[in-house]
Order: structure tokens, then C-alpha cells, then sequence
């Protein structure tokens, strides 16, 4: 299947370039390190490395390696230096990826079960509104 970045990168082409504007619902696992159709060796987005790089850790352990076993995924407004343990996340290598179709932040592993649903409401929906409690009830 697809990695977590290429699901990330699938949503918001659903999102943003589907013609017809339909509404998607996609569930799946994925994996964080091993990527079906991008390429492994670009660099990581800068915002996240820059958080990750300027925060001062004299208990880092790392060495620069990527733990493929996990990832934790930011939403749209999540601060790195707010919403993660920057000395923890350097010390276990974990991938971090920003995304900009919405959500909160997420840890994520190869047995999550990721369900997107992507709504385009209408005067004429029965679909609800676009926050996590009308979601659910729904």
C-alpha cells in the first residue's frame, strides 16, 4: 500500500483537484518509512526540521537515523515545539509530517486503522457539519 506521506499527499489531491467535487471516504493502514511511488531520498520538510534542529537537547541519542516504525502527523494549525517532546522525538528518530487538509495531530503505526473522510457539503446534504462531534453522531 501506500506510506503515510503518499496517503497525506492522495487526501489532499482528493481535496483540492477532484473535478467533480465528490465527497471520499478512504481507510487503510500505512506505512511510515517505505513509500510506494515517491522517491526516499528527499529532505524532510523544513518547518518540522528547523523545530526539531533549533530545540536545544543535551540528552539527544540519536543518530539522525528515521524510526520507519512509527509517525506522528500534525494538523494544519499544530506547533511542533508546543505539541511534541522535541528531545523524545530526536532520541527515537520519528517521522514527523505536517498536513494541510485538516485534522488534529495523530501518532501513527502500521496497525492504525486511518479512516478520511472528505465532505463537500450542500443546502441540499444530509451530511454533517464539517467538526468532530457532528461526525461522530453522524
Amino acid at each position: 500500500g501506500l506510506s503515510i506521506l503518499e496517503r497525506l499527499l492522495l487526501e489532499e489531491c482528493l481535496l483540492r483537484c477532484d473535478p467533480e467535487k465528490r465527497n471520499w471516504l478512504i481507510a487503510g493502514t500505512h506505512d511510515a518509512g517505505r513509500h510506494r511511488f515517491l522517491r526516499n531520498d528527499l529532505p524532510p520538510p523544513d518547518y518540522i526540521s528547523e523545530a526539531i534542529n533549533n530545540q536545544r537537547d543535551n540528552n539527544n541519542t540519536s543518530d539522525g537515523g528515521v524510526n520507519t516504525s512509527s509517525a506522528i502527523v500534525l494538523g494544519l494549525g499544530g506547533k511542533p515545539e508546543l505539541l511534541l517532546n522535541i528531545p523524545l522525538v530526536k532520541q527515537e528518530g520519528c517521522l514527523c509530517i505536517k498536513r494541510f487538509t485538516g485534522g488534529g495531530t495523530v501518532v501513527l503505526d502500521p496497525d492504525c486503522i486511518w479512516t478520511t473522510l472528505i465532505f463537500r457539503p450542500t443546502e441540499s446534504s444530509s451530511l454533517p457539519e464539517s467538526f468532530p462531534r457532528p461526525i461522530m453522531e453522524w
